[in-house]
Parts: C-alpha cells; structure tokens; sequence
C-alpha cells in the first residue's frame, strides 16, 4: 500500500461522519466551510498501519486532503 493508498483508506470515515453530521444538519447553511485539524495525543513514537507509519508528517498529509475534499463538496470547480 502506498501513502496515498493509506490516506484515502484513513479519510474514508472521517468524510463519511462529516458527511452524516452535515445531513443531520438539514437546510441549515453553513456560515463558513469547515476546517478541520487533526491534534496528536500521546501515542506511541511508532505505530504503522499495512507498513505505513503514521507520524505527524502523514498526518499533516491527511488533514489537507480532508480539507481538500471538504472545500471541494461545498466549492466545487468546473473544468472547461
């Protein structure tokens, strides 16, 4: 598995409860899209998950492709 393999599968649930939280919230609009930021706890120095290391490198990593795929489902972009 790649990085990008273990982010995606990482990101996964984390859209997915965004996504359910954002349909509890019904027609309420949201003043401003959300940010996400990711807060290590104390944890091992090394935890891997299929060979890959989760450190705070890959975790910057995936709080910005959370918040990619966050901005992209509330602004969209159309390719001409």
């Amino acid at each position: 598995m790649t990085e990008n393999e273990a982010i995606k599968i990482l990101a996964a649930p984390i859209l997915k409860k965004l996504k359910e939280l954002e349909d509890e919230m019904g027609d309420q609009e949201m003043v401003e899209i959300p940010s996400i930021h990711f807060i290590r706890s104390q944890i091992p120095d090394h935890i891997k998950i299929d060979g890959i290391e989760i450190d705070d490198a890959l975790l910057d990593k995936l709080e910005a492709y959370v918040q990619e795929q966050i901005e992209a489902e509330h602004r969209p972009t159309v390719l001409h």
